[in-house]
């Protein structure tokens, strides 16, 4: 995940179902965007201190996402 403006990723992790099927739904719309997708998103979480988080320790952030509000 990176944040509009930002060169760094954050690890992102979806805390209800909703939130979790809304950013599947909008990846999977993606044609061109990879083998990942690419989506543009407006989500509600929390940001955790930083540290290392996600696969082999390698973001400093990570973002709890409870509910995307919009995604495209």
């Amino acid at each position: 995940f990176r944040a509009s403006g930002s060169d760094e990723a954050w690890w992102l992790t979806a805390e209800t179902d909703q939130a979790r099927e809304a950013l599947h739904m909008a990846l999977a719309a993606d044609a061109d965007g990879g083998p990942w997708g690419v989506a543009n998103v407006t989500i509600e979480g929390t940001l955790s201190p930083a540290g290392h988080y996600g696969h082999l320790a390698a973001y400093p952030h990570e973002v709890h996402v409870t509910r995307v509000l919009r995604a495209v």
